[in-house]
């Protein structure tokens, strides 16, 4: 059977060679790429893949991920954005392949390069889905509003194109949320240095009582509010990426783009002071985009796996094997169809959640994120991280105090919590929410079990370390779908 099977393999590899040779040449990968990656091919050609001999997308992707895997093995860098568009390929697709290719030459290892990329692609592709509809919304007519078609396609690309930037400068591994809220940064600088001619959203200026002057850069307190409110997007969140970030990447914007300060202030004082003079102008716009993205060439290969231009190409959709998108909110299950045809309310699927108001779910995976993070913060405020005295009543009945284990407990899972996700920008925020959140459905259970059983003695359960342990645990998952769910997906909390 090998015998006959052999002359096929054979027959191919010229064909196979030529399609490897010609696409390392179009993306000008290294001899060491080139010759350990063709050695790659043949290994997988041994090992009974047919290779050359298939459907010409799969042997694309095949390709593809070679290139991936053997750039990772020798720590080389490659623009996984021109390896894609070179074989007109979806990412997603570039994914399956990388992954499939992988556990066939290394069946007990993973790929962590992969894991960066998909998340990476993940959230700066949600970010890309936001900026195309605020930019619709706050930008109808660009950045400059003269009536040509073509400016305002170099406004949508040049404000992509700072974000990328800023991206890149503060935050390449930045977790869903952070994400968000620096585009929410960016939206406000692009908003702030708009000409008046250009500021047409009726939904955010009109809305201002009284409009800044162009280049007024922060804007208003009121009209940052304003903003913030429009967007869906939350102040402590923001503040946490805008200062002294923002404010350090506008410096260097000043350098890159040849523009000196803009100090122009508020009407009241409130705001100003910090912009870009000019940065807006008709006859420049183009000029200021290719300067920037002569910089940004250099800058992404430093901090992110992803050039972040990767979503402006005309990319084919993703191959049948890709999987499917995660539903838009993880808090409601899919519209069901009703009998009459109406629409069947919809359900939480969480306990920790009261019943949701009438209406659709959120239409993208980051506006469930803000609508979970919003209620995360709602149902933790006025809470303290540590039990306090409404719980202090069902320990006083308890011989003896449960509270001190209580409180090592927490001190040891939120430990243990941190050190798992030493890499996230604030693990100890995320304990903060958990601590609060646990001490809130500790006291409701027992309320509810007190009113139950006509009594507040718990002493069995309050001293019960499994109890306590899956309580958190739940409440720490609750917190990871809200504020990360890429990292904190159930089960992993359970480690």
């Amino acid at each position: 059977m090998d015998t006959m099977s052999s002359p096929a393999r054979v027959s191919s590899a010229p064909s196979l060679s030529k399609s490897w040779h010609s696409l390392c040449s179009a993306l000008s990968l290294s001899g060491e790429i080139t010759s350990q990656g063709w050695e790659v091919l043949q290994q997988l050609s041994i090992q009974g893949d047919k290779l050359g001999q298939q459907h010409s997308d799969a042997t694309s992707g095949q390709l593809a991920a070679v290139v991936y895997i053997v750039s990772c093995r020798l720590n080389e860098h490659i623009s996984v954005k021109d390896l894609v568009a070179q074989l007109s390929m979806n990412m997603k697709d570039l994914f399956y392949h990388v992954l499939d290719q992988y556990a066939r030459l290394e069946p007990e290892a993973t790929l962590p390069q992969i894991q960066t990329l998909k998340v990476f692609y993940v959230t700066s592709y949600l970010a890309y889905q936001k900026y195309t509809q605020h930019f619709r919304m706050l930008f109808p007519h660009g950045f400059v509003n003269n009536g040509d078609a073509e400016l305002v396609d170099t406004s949508f690309q040049f404000g992509w194109l700072i974000f990328a930037y800023t991206r890149a400068k503060l935050f390449p591994r930045g977790a869903m949320m952070t994400v968000y809220h620096l585009l929410v940064a960016v939206l406000h600088l692009l908003l702030a240095h708009l000409p008046e001619e250009a500021q047409t959203a009726a939904c955010f200026w009109a809305e201002l009582e009284d409009a800044p002057p162009s280049e007024c850069y922060p804007l208003p307190a009121s009209a940052q509010t304003k903003l913030l409110t429009l967007l869906s997007a939350q102040s402590d969140e923001l503040a946490k990426v805008q200062e002294p970030g923002m404010f350090t990447v506008v410096e260097e914007l000043r350098g890159v783009l040849s523009l000196s300060a803009s100090t122009a202030p508020a009407v009241d004082g409130d705001g100003g002071g910090g912009g870009l003079a000019g940065l807006f102008s008709a006859s420049t716009l183009q000029t200021s985009s290719r300067l920037l993205s002569d910089k940004y060439d250099a800058e992404w290969p430093k901090h992110c796996p992803l050039d972040d231009r990767y979503f402006h190409l005309p990319l084919p959709p993703a191959a049948p094997h890709a999987p499917s998108s995660v539903p838009a909110s993880p808090c409601r299950r899919p519209p069901a169809e009703s009998g009459a045809g109406g629409a069947v309310e919809q359900q939480l699927l969480t306990p920790l959640r009261s019943a949701p108001a009438s209406g659709p779910p959120p239409a993208t995976p980051m506006s469930a994120q803000l609508e979970a993070l919003s209620w995360l913060k709602d149902a933790v405020r006025g809470c303290g991280p540590r039990p306090g005295a409404a719980l202090q009543r069902y320990f006083d009945v308890c011989e003896p105090s449960p509270e001190p284990d209580i409180c090592s407990r927490l001190d040891h899972l939120c430990e243990r919590v941190q050190t798992e996700l030493e890499t996230h920008t604030n693990p100890g925020e995320l304990c903060d929410y958990a601590r609060k959140l646990y001490c809130k459905m500790l006291l409701l259970f027992l309320e509810e079990e007190e009113k139950r059983l006509k009594h507040c003695n718990f002493s069995s359960l309050l001293a019960n370390d499994m109890f306590h342990s899956a309580l958190f645990a739940c409440c720490m998952e609750a917190v990871g779908a809200a504020c990360v769910p890429s990292v904190l997906a159930f089960p992993a909390i359970l480690s």
